[in-house]
């Protein structure tokens, strides 16, 4: 994985925060128009494990940050 995505189970995940808060089709289509070569998609989280590294490497649980929906 090139920084600043981070790797977990066989998965390169990164995080882009949009401003202002994208709808789920705006997000998508920003996936879409990433180069192919960094196969992107929006996330879907398939077990408890994946939660947890996401909510705690990936966005990071900080005080006074802004709220994330996962």
């Amino acid at each position: 994985c090139l920084p600043p995505s981070k790797y977990f189970a066989g998965s390169c995940y990164t995080y882009m925060k949009l401003l202002p808060a994208s709808s789920w089709e705006e997000a998508h289509d920003n996936c879409l128009s990433l180069p192919k070569v960094l196969d992107a998609g929006l996330l879907v989280i398939d077990s408890i494990a994946e939660y947890e590294f996401v909510e705690r490497d990936l966005i990071g649980r900080k005080s006074g940050s802004d709220s994330v929906s996962v």
